[in-house]
């Protein structure tokens, strides 16, 4: 990403979570990732530098560097990455975008800096995260919205102070369209279920939600009118993006370390570099990483609510996360991958990047709408 488009403020703040990730971040990586424990100091000080003001942005550009933050924090801790780009694709951007005055008081200071954390609730089991076929039901009264249904792979859920419940809200003039509804973790007939259990991304807390006859108020609808389709593409566009940066980040920090094992390994009295289909394969995965690179900055800028782009970036940085990963691994063999766990981690965390924020065959789908 060519950080020369970006002001003085925003390049500064660049170089701090460069240095937070690589002095702190990295080093505590597998720590956190062995024990599954929520990283709650690493995400305090993300908090505290600022990377969730850029949402706000006021200045030009301050997309392209919250997404660069997310590149960059995801070359030293993937599901460091997550939280953040969940806390802040899925909850403060739909609250800045959507959010009315009292619902931006309420909760967007204690976001910013991290005193309370929230996550979407739209992934359901037979719907998967496509709104138009959720079941859940938001009931309007005279006074307050009913909620029944049941969700699932709520990301940062499990430590979530409140929820953005997507659901098809059956309003009192008949009318049905879908919204975005907001239930706190105390409220009546809410039951947080655990998820199944996943392989990468271990510190990001999932969860699933069953909600039985949960009674909010009215001003819990997510701003004053229920948003449909258009407002939940708007967030999956925002995520995409963020996941995008994601995968890159994987992507270049598993290439260099790779690099680095394959110029200092040796068998046999050479350096495993020096076999020409080697260095091939690292040539190719180098310039496919370029290549990314330039593509997420074009539409970034250019194109961040094309969705058919959009699904583009996400389907070839997520493939090509999962393919750097796993070439790195077999070009250094079992024997490197087993001395050295970050590649495994890394690998586990790229194949999860295809798959939430909407898979790589929804992805397809998408792209594939112009063809019909």
């Amino acid at each position: 990403m060519k950080w020369e488009l970006l002001n003085d403020d925003q390049r500064a703040l660049l170089m701090k979570v460069k240095n937070y990730t690589e002095e702190v971040i990295s080093v505590n990586y597998q720590k956190y990732e062995i024990s599954g424990e929520f990283p709650y100091p690493l995400f305090q000080e993300i908090c505290h530098l600022g990377v969730f003001e850029l949402l706000k942005q006021e200045n030009n550009n301050d997309d392209l560097t919250f997404f660069e933050c997310i590149r960059i924090i995801a070359s030293g801790f993937p599901a460091l990455a997550s939280i953040v780009l969940t806390q802040g694709s899925y909850i403060i951007y739909p609250l800045l975008q959507f959010g009315n005055h009292e619902q931006q008081n309420k909760f967007l200071k204690d976001l910013m800096t991290g005193h309370k954390i929230g996550g979407l609730a739209l992934s359901e089991q037979s719907a998967g995260s496509d709104v138009e076929l959720i079941e859940t039901v938001a009931l309007e009264t005279q006074n307050s919205w009913i909620l029944n249904g049941q969700k699932q792979f709520i990301s940062n859920g499990a430590i979530a102070n409140f929820y953005f419940v997507a659901a098809n809200a059956q309003m009192l003039d008949g009318s049905v369209e879908s919204g975005l509804f907001i239930v706190e973790r105390q409220s009546e007939g809410l039951s947080v279920v655990p998820a199944p259990e996943k392989t990468g991304l271990n510190s990001l807390p999932l969860c699933g939600l069953e909600l039985t006859k949960v009674k909010i108020p009215q001003t819990a609808l997510l701003g004053e009118k229920p948003g449909g389709n258009n407002e939940i593409e708007k967030i999956y566009n925002h995520l995409k993006l963020a996941i995008s940066m994601q995968a890159i980040g994987i992507s270049q920090s598993a290439f260099q370390l790779g690099l680095q094992e394959l110029q200092i390994f040796r068998s046999f009295g050479k350096r495993l570099i020096d076999d020409r289909a080697t260095r091939h394969r690292m040539a190719e995965l180098q310039s496919k990483i370029k290549a990314v690179q330039v593509l997420a900055q074009d539409i970034i800028c250019k194109h961040s609510q094309d969705t058919s782009q959009v699904a583009m970036l996400k389907l070839f940085a997520s493939e090509l996360a999962v393919e750097t990963t796993q070439s790195i691994i077999q070009l250094l063999g079992g024997q490197m991958m087993t001395e050295n766990s970050n590649f495994e981690r890394f690998a586990c965390d790229a194949d999860l990047t295809l798959l939430y924020g909407c898979s790589a065959e929804t992805q397809k789908e998408i792209i594939a709408e112009e063809f019909m």
